[in-house]
């Protein structure tokens, strides 16, 4: 277990992460005990149970609840034999403390009537002395071996060759640089006649250390001869990139971590992003904490149940965000109803006429459940008025009133030209006459009493006339007619009008 710990969790910096990445989940989400709901929420939830305070607050002297959380689920990832959880209890049979004890210095005895069942644990102190624990003071919990039900699986046993391999290249690489002088290059000359301390001082040039890497170095060749050697090109480190990618790919694969979630997010877009966080939520994250909850659900009874409330988590909110989305496209084009969508949104439902009713697009007219719904939203008489439902209330068309254009001569009130349709009660509704309301939706403003209505064509401004009170009198003297004229009759639109 040292081993492990050392060489695969302490020097693996993929390992580390990795498994930093899901055991922080593990202490920051609280503790809930409850029964009936869905997988979000819980129905009914116990908020004095002693479980709580010590998963919560604090589990012993020690430690607090977030972090034997988060010890808990490290173990859990890093042994192969499981964690063991020692449960302390008061007199009055009360549990008051929670221990993580060290996997290493636990071992499991097997009942000698049945192999298949533990007879109890024997723990071994930092003291060295052993003590025996009853299998109902301990919580042992591991992800089950399919051979073996004495012993666990773990994803670091899965990535061993590939944390192996990935520990040892980084120390021969760095063995490599610590050791390894070899320069840029290498230019050999003629050494005859050359001084020996000069040829000293040359080979300290070939020194090992990485201080004294890429320098160009001399060294002797035969008389006369100058050659050059270029050693500058490196293929070990190449391979080294090659290696580590492969090796980290490897690693994360094992315990199912993206690499966005450990912090490298280059050359993804955020939708990919977000779905490689639902699916590291989803397929790595919940399955480890529903592992570690149902390790203290024997303390409970058989109604109630332990959870980590992953409520918060947005990751989780992914699947249901685009549920909505299709419901309200279901919505808008009249296949469901408001209280059907509200149902797998999660909220309650209205149980109102208008919300049980179908509206179809474009109008998004109302398609009622029943009679009764039918008479709410007035689209027909109720049922025991031998109506129908979504019919036309009666009086429909033109509102049961004559089209006020004037008929033309030898034609019957209920017709006139461009109205082909009759007035009055009993028929389906349709659009209103372009007629009806003509005198009151004509545009313009109003004109003089005795003004002339505009001719089609040219445009002319019109010339207003004189109203009854400009006497003939007045005009005949010269003097100016004080009387405003104009389509408006107010005081911006009137003229002053000298005599005729």
């Amino acid at each position: 277990m040292e081993r492990v710990i050392v060489e695969g969790y302490e020097r693996s910096i993929w390992t580390f992460k990795s498994i930093e990445a899901i055991s922080k989940h593990a202490s920051t989400l609280p503790i809930q005990i409850g029964r009936g709901g869905d997988e979000r929420r819980f129905e009914e939830t116990l908020d004095d149970h002693p479980m709580l305070k010590l998963l919560n607050k604090k589990a012993n002297p020690l430690e607090t609840g977030d972090v034997f959380k988060k010890r808990l689920s490290a173990q859990l990832l890093l042994s192969k034999k499981g964690v063991f959880i020692e449960k302390t209890y008061s007199r009055g049979g009360t549990l008051v403390r929670l221990d993580l004890l060290p996997p290493d210095r636990v071992q499991i005895i097997p009942d000698d009537r049945n192999a298949d069942y533990v007879k109890h644990f024997e723990f071994t102190d930092y003291s060295g002395h052993v003590r025996e624990l009853l299998p109902k003071h301990v919580i042992w919990i591991r992800a089950p071996h399919p051979l073996d039900p004495f012993c666990g699986v773990t994803p670091l046993e899965a990535a061993g060759l590939s944390i192996d391999l990935d520990v040892k290249a980084r120390t021969y690489n760095i063995s490599f640089i610590d050791n390894d002088g070899r320069p840029g290059g290498i230019v050999g000359i003629d050494l005859d006649g050359v001084d020996p301390r000069e040829v000293d001082r040359i080979q300290k040039r070939l020194a090992p250390g990485a201080h004294n890497d890429g320098q160009l170095t001399l060294v002797g060749t035969g008389p006369g001869g100058v050659t050059y050697v270029d050693t500058s090109a490196r293929p070990r480190e190449m391979a080294y990139e090659t290696l580590s990618g492969t090796s980290k790919g490897e690693i994360l694969a094992a315990f199912g971590v993206p690499e966005s979630i450990v912090g490298n997010a280059s050359e993804r877009t955020y939708a990919n992003a977000d779905r490689e966080e639902y699916n590291f939520w989803d397929h790595t994250e919940l399955p480890h904490l529903n592992l570690i909850a149902s390790g203290f659900d024997p303390d409970l009874d058989d109604e109630w149940s332990v959870r980590f409330d992953t409520s918060s988590v947005q990751a989780l909110e992914f699947p249901r965000r685009q549920a909505r989305e299709e419901a309200r496209k279901e919505w808008e084009a009249g296949l469901i109803t408001i209280d059907e969508y509200r149902e797998i949104a999660g909220r309650p439902a209205f149980n109102v006429p208008q919300s049980r009713a179908l509206w179809i697009s474009p109008q998004k007219a109302p398609v009622p459940a029943n009679d009764q719904d039918a008479a709410a939203l007035g689209l027909g008489p109720d049922s025991a008025a031998g109506g129908t439902p979504g019919a036309a209330p009666t009086g429909a068309g033109h509102r049961g009133r004559r089209c006020r254009r004037r008929p033309r001569s030898g034609r019957r009130p209920e017709r006139h030209r461009g109205c082909r349709r009759r007035t009055g009660a009993g028929h389906a509704p349709r659009p209103a006459c372009r007629f009806d309301g003509y005198r009151r939706r004509r545009r313009g403003p109003r004109r003089h009493y005795r003004q002339r209505p505009r001719r089609r064509g040219r445009r002319r401004r019109p010339r207003p006339q004189h109203p009854e009170r400009c006497t003939p009198r007045r005009r005949r003297r010269g003097r100016r007619c004080r009387t405003r004229h104009g389509r408006d009759q107010g005081p911006a639109r009137g003229r002053r009008i000298r005599g005729h």
